[in-house]
């Protein structure tokens, strides 16, 4: 296994364990579904990735006071 496979392994199992690479397919399919203006898609990922970020924040909080 060359260096780079073995980074794109690493990378791919840090996006799997962090959930981000999923957050990024939701923040597409609704980039996508809303027409976002392309000189708006940055500011629009960034502010949803936050709120999705905080939204499972909130959810590990209430799964760890169950």
């Amino acid at each position: 296994m060359t260096k780079n496979q073995k980074q794109a392994r690493m990378f791919k199992k840090y996006l799997d364990d962090t959930g981000i690479g999923m957050a990024f397919q939701v923040v597409f399919a609704e980039i996508l579904d809303k027409k976002v203006d392309p000189q708006k898609v940055f500011s629009y990922t960034s502010l949803r990735l936050r709120q999705i970020g905080e939204d499972l924040n909130k959810l590990k909080k209430v799964i760890s006071r169950i």
